[in-house]
């Protein structure tokens, strides 16, 4: 048993399965400019907004760049012309902001863990698009509070984004709380730079880089109920 008493949880791809809404949103929006989505099309797109929001996180890039250059650069892969990408994004965030997928066990989990502990989601995202999924999701009722980057004016990894989050949950002894996440760069890194534990969840069991450690890792739920429960 480890001595945490406050968790911190990532939403997407830790307990939401953002690749199914985003699937959703990209095939919806598509579809209405008469395209049929194909799996390399979601691929292709998934991808480029992966490493634009990875240059969101470093400051490289606005929040309101990347939802147009997000698809100015899909547009030009897959030869769609004379579409929008403003409109298209409005239209796509409408989308994805409908379905909140949890992933397979997700919700039993946090059931679970919200019996033992405070749980409070952390999140990079557009606050109307996350608010409705988490809705959508059922996993307000065993989650304390929600806490969203486009609200609090900072994303993860950044310290200001934690420290806001530490302020509002009443500043906690770090050595208590535990983030919790699968991405290195916003969760891991994130509680690393604000002297947090973090445990990476990588279902994939892929290899962090050097520069990035996280105080533990599990490659799934079952292995982390082992630890917190």
């Amino acid at each position: 048993m480890m001595p945490y008493t406050c968790l911190l949880m990532d939403a997407d791809e830790t307990l939401l399965d953002f690749r199914r809404s985003e699937g959703y949103a990209l095939e919806t929006t598509l579809a209405s400019h008469g395209v049929t989505m194909t799996p390399a099309m979601h691929e292709a797109y998934h991808e480029i907004n992966r490493l634009l929001w990875q240059q969101l996180e470093v400051g490289a890039l606005t929040r309101s760049r990347l939802k147009v250059q997000r698809f100015e650069e899909f547009f030009a892969v897959i030869g769609l012309e004379g579409v929008d990408a403003a409109a298209f994004n409005e239209a796509y965030m409408t989308a994805i902001g409908e379905k909140g997928f949890m992933l397979d066990g997700a919700l039993a989990l946090l059931k679970d863990l919200s019996a033992r502990y405070p749980v409070y989601i952390i999140t990079n995202g557009t606050a109307s698009v996350q608010h409705t999924r988490l809705a959508d999701s059922g996993m307000l009722p065993f989650v304390k509070d929600v806490f969203i980057s486009e609200e609090i004016g900072a994303d993860k990894p950044s310290p200001l984004f934690f420290d806001h989050v530490l302020n509002a949950i009443g500043n906690p002894d770090k050595r208590e709380l535990l983030v919790i996440g699968d991405s290195l760069t916003s969760d891991v890194r994130g509680g690393n730079m604000s002297g947090i534990d973090t445990c990476w969840y990588n279902p994939d069991g892929k290899t962090a880089p050097a520069e990035i450690t996280p105080t533990m890792q599990v490659e799934s739920f079952e292995a982390l109920r082992k630890i917190l429960l």
